[in-house]
């Protein structure tokens, strides 16, 4: 989960507030979830249950009714029921989101796959964002394995000033480098 406070808007991506099935949380959230008010988007980068929880979204909803949330292809289908009265926006590899704003926010490929239960593998588009406003570039790549994408967005945004780059579950490397990378990369 990150907070980021940009062209003064201010955006969560991937909230995770509580626990969520099958992982421990070793740290309790950083603040009390009621603090967490006037948020103008929230981001869910992909559908996979540590990225995209129903409580917290629901909650963010609840504190937030006019907070848009943007996220990949089909995962309205999965939203439309936690964020009712909400804007959601879906985009594809590659494009912007329609904000008239002073932000500019854009989803992009990570090497990864999204699944929320059995049957229904690739079924929502995963991804990765960048936002960019006057002030800033921030990248925010997801749950994503190495390859050229990284090459791919650091030539369409050369100007990137802060990279948010997950490491994480990604031993057996010669099982798990394809959707995770490791320190080393």
């Amino acid at each position: 989960s990150f907070f980021i406070r940009v062209g003064g808007r201010k955006v969560l991506i991937d909230p995770i507030m509580g626990s969520v099935p099958l992982k421990k949380r070793y740290t309790e959230f950083p603040i009390a979830t009621d603090k967490l008010v006037d948020i103008d988007y929230v981001l869910v980068s992909h559908a996979h249950y540590d990225h995209c929880d129903k409580a917290s979204l629901v909650t963010l909803h609840r504190q937030n009714p006019n907070a848009k949330f943007l996220t990949g292809l089909n995962m309205s289908t999965l939203l439309k029921d936690w964020v009712k009265t909400s804007e959601i926006q879906e985009a594809g590899w590659y494009q912007e989101y329609n904000l008239d704003d002073s932000l500019q926010i854009y989803f992009l490929p990570s090497r990864h796959w999204s699944n929320r239960r059995i049957g229904d593998e690739n079924a929502y588009l995963w991804g990765a964002f960048v936002l960019k406003s006057g002030e800033r570039t921030i990248y925010f790549g997801g749950d994503s394995g190495y390859g050229s994408h990284f090459r791919e967005i650091g030539e369409l945004f050369p100007n990137i000033d802060v990279a948010l780059i997950g490491v994480g579950a990604y031993a057996p490397r010669w099982f798990m480098s394809p959707n995770h990378q490791d320190p080393e990369h």
